[in-house]
């Protein structure tokens, strides 16, 4: 990795080496990288294909180039990626590697929809993680910033329009430079009407919104909201004792619980991109009690969290949820008898608040 990351720094000076036997060495590892390019990460490669095209190495960029392109998978949601992005070392940082990936491909005149689709992922991770370095920052905003229009000084506002009303919405304090403007709406001023928003962008650099609306409905009536990143789906088992050691029955609403009953919460979840920040609440009915009562750090499939029992509900904290599909559980035993609404799993990202989800509700019975 340092023969690549010398290479590329010198790539940008244009200095001829006298020293024949500095220019031996150099031959020597651009004959290396030659045969061995296929093996590194690609944060690599695009370093490896900058500095080939700026050393006019030009069958070593176009073959790295072309192996890039076929690699990179395309997504209309969340932008343009490659699949190996996560990264914790020095020479395999997630940010700064698809920013460097960003100015090859303007480096190459890709597409501009292939240039606005990589820019896409890059504000897409900036909505729900952290770039947790000032050296990312940078990296992010030059790869943003590059061969575009002055984003400060010539960018026009946002039009968002109400086409059932035919009334343009008008955000107060809008931010300089981010553009960023909120507008909300109280209880008596929301209708079906609102549910569509037509939006137009007038400049040639993409932008990112978000609508959403919170409401009350009877826990037992509500249902699993599918349209979102993150999808949970919550079952409530009973956990009995067979010839093979213990079995699960999943309990329906018209199923009869009784008294000391053990039963198990089973929480399924589905994310569909990496997100830090996260919080999950799982409500639990008054008619049974939790068995594990101690909150604690835990680790499982990959993924830590802090899970934290509180009187009406269990609360789980992730720092960082990766993508991918997970199954939380824990058992609670039958307490009280009664009718009781076991209420419903809801996740929200705490800098992100249209990133949230909520499972269906559950209900119980209880002799």
């Amino acid at each position: 990795q340092n023969v690549i990351h010398y290479l590329y720094t010198k790539s940008y000076f244009n200095i001829n080496d006298t020293n024949t036997e500095v220019t031996k060495v150099m031959e020597y590892y651009w004959n290396l990288l030659d045969q061995e390019w296929a093996s590194q990460n690609t944060y690599m490669q695009a370093m490896i294909c900058i500095a080939a095209r700026k050393s006019s190495k030009e069958n070593l960029a176009e073959k790295i180039y072309k192996s890039l392109n076929e690699r990179m998978v395309v997504d209309s949601e969340i932008g343009n990626y490659w699949n190996d992005m996560a990264g914790y070392y020095w020479y395999n940082p997630s940010i700064e590697k698809h920013a460097l990936l960003i100015e090859l491909f303007e480096d190459s005149k890709a597409s501009q929809e292939v240039i606005d689709s990589l820019k896409l992922w890059l504000l897409k991770n900036k909505q729900t993680n952290s770039w947790n370095t000032s050296k990312a920052t940078s990296a992010a905003i030059y790869a943003f910033m590059m061969n575009s229009e002055n984003w400060l000084n010539e960018s026009n506002p946002v039009e968002v329009m109400l086409p059932s009303k035919n009334d343009k919405v008008s955000f107060n304090n809008v931010e300089y430079a981010t553009g960023y403007g909120r507008i909300d709406y109280a209880a008596d001023k929301i209708s079906t009407d609102l549910s569509k928003v037509k939006v137009t962008n007038p400049n040639n650099h993409i932008a990112w919104g978000a609508a959403y609306f919170q409401y009350w409905e009877e826990l037992d009536n509500i249902t699993s909201y599918e349209d979102t990143p993150l999808k949970l789906t919550k079952n409530v088992y009973k956990v009995g004792v067979g010839d093979n050691g213990e079995t699960l029955m999943k309990i329906l609403a018209q199923d009869k619980i009784n008294i000391g009953d053990k039963l198990r919460i089973k929480i399924e979840l589905s994310v569909d991109r990496p997100m830090e920040y996260i919080q999950m609440r799982d409500m639990r009915s008054s008619g049974v009690e939790p068995f594990n009562v101690l909150s604690q750090y835990k680790w499982q499939d990959g993924v830590g969290y802090y899970e934290s029992t509180k009187d009406v509900a269990t609360y789980f904290y992730f720092d960082y949820l990766p993508k991918g599909d997970f199954v939380f559980e824990y058992d609670v035993y039958a307490s009280h008898q009664g009718e009781y609404s076991n209420g419903i799993t809801e996740i929200q990202s705490m800098y992100a608040p249209e990133f949230s989800s909520h499972s269906n509700g559950v209900s119980m019975s209880i002799e």
